[in-house]
């Protein structure tokens, strides 16, 4: 299921991005996140249309680049970055989709003043970690992308820095 990869890391690498963008190009980066916003939408309706499953990032056992001491340090990494997918995540990750392409859409038109510096970029990364906590299947993962979520809130909530 590679919706679930690409829900959680679009959203966090466009807002990366987002970040080297200059402010005087606002309507531009706030485009780029309702589109991002939207491709994301569009993947939560294809998980939430699907079975029940438990996604788990395989990419990463194929090898390693980073063997120390003949030990491969990012093989087993993978079993540890598990997706779960049920009936109660499928829906708090549609509504946040929906209401993620709403708050977007308006701010689009409320941001030209540009009250907090790069919002849109918080925005993405914040969808993203909000989709990483409501999927992941373990307490390390989960508490990972809480933090991160929590840091994200914080910067959109202190304004103008």
């Amino acid at each position: 299921m590679k919706e679930i990869t690409a829900i959680i890391t679009l959203p966090v690498l466009a807002g990366l991005l987002l970040f080297f963008i200059p402010e005087k190009f606002r309507t531009m980066k706030g485009l780029t996140a309702l589109i991002i916003s939207i491709l994301t939408g569009y993947f939560t309706i294809a998980i939430y249309l699907s079975a029940n499953q438990l996604h788990q990032l395989n990419e990463l056992e194929t090898g390693s680049i980073f063997p120390v001491l003949g030990i491969n340090l990012i093989s087993d990494a993978g079993r540890y970055l598990t997706f779960q997918s049920d009936n109660l995540s499928k829906l708090i990750v549609l509504f946040v989709s929906l209401f993620t392409i709403l708050i977007v859409l308006y701010s689009i038109t409320y941001q030209r003043t540009g009250k907090i510096r790069n919002y849109y970029s918080y925005i993405l990364v914040t969808l993203g970690c909000t989709y990483g906590a409501v999927l992941s299947d373990n307490l390390i993962l989960f508490l990972s992308f809480w933090g991160i979520l929590g840091i994200t809130l914080y910067k959109l909530i202190q304004g103008k820095e």
